[in-house]
């Protein structure tokens, strides 16, 4: 058997994200490009607001700079749902430094409502 097909097909119908996020982990350590990216894909795929703090740790983990970007963007436009979640509190605990991530980014993402809902007239004043 070819050396890729069989882990490809192997891997095909993973759905559950824990194993997704080993198998990324797992990837990016060994060097494996198709396998990293197919997880990325799948990984994409399924983030939401109530898995972007994993995805985004995941993210940090491999320096997966595509997953942190897609997860920092949503974990900013679902704030409320995200920052107040006991998941957020573990992270606080775990990875304080990626709390200063989002906390930039929500900030940043403030910063550009704000001067998008600013009139030109408001400025000047």
């Amino acid at each position: 058997m070819p050396c890729g097909v069989p882990v490809q097909r192997r891997f095909a119908g993973v759905e559950h994200r824990e194993a997704l996020y080993s198998m990324l982990i797992a990837a990016d350590k060994y060097d494996i490009p198709f396998l990293r990216k197919s997880c990325e894909h799948r990984i994409l795929a399924a983030l939401r607001p109530s898995n972007a703090l994993e995805v985004l740790q995941v993210a940090e983990v491999c320096s997966d700079v595509e997953l942190k970007e897609q997860a920092m963007s949503l974990i900013a436009k679902h704030a409320d749902d995200v920052v107040f979640s006991a998941g957020y509190d573990e992270l606080a605990r775990n990875n304080a430094h990626l709390c200063v991530e989002i906390t930039r980014a929500l900030l940043t993402e403030m910063k550009h409502n704000r001067e998008a809902t600013t009139s030109p007239d408001e400025t000047s004043t």
